[in-house]
């Protein structure tokens, strides 16, 4: 049996800008919805996007993350904050880096 290693789930940033539920348009008339991380400050921001099926707000914190990291031997402890949705970049890390991050519900999941 293989234990499971040590995983941290941290708060995000406050400093991060948090746009929920977001409507981004299709050219159907329909739209998408999204949630964006984006850092301080203004500008344009490189962007990594996330389409998600089951839904983009299902969250690590919401525990179903863990299991994944159950099936390979990790070097030490996983962490990540608790606005990760599942299969998709922590906003934390990479918007504290200069990036967006955007996670989108794909057509007729969740929000879309």
């Amino acid at each position: 049996m293989i234990n499971p290693p040590n995983v941290m789930v941290k708060e995000i940033s406050p400093s991060i800008k948090i746009l929920r539920d977001v409507h981004i348009p299709t050219r159907d008339g329909s739209y998408l919805s999204a949630n964006i991380y984006m850092p301080s400050g203004e500008g344009k921001f490189p962007a990594l996007l996330s389409l998600h099926p089951a839904r983009k707000d299902v969250l690590c914190k919401d525990g179903y993350m863990h299991i994944q990291f159950r099936f390979a031997r990790q070097p030490g402890t996983i962490a990540f904050s608790n606005e990760t949705s599942f299969e998709a970049p922590d906003p934390d890390f990479w918007a504290t880096n200069g990036y967006a991050v955007v996670n989108i519900d794909k057509r007729g999941f969740g929000l879309s």
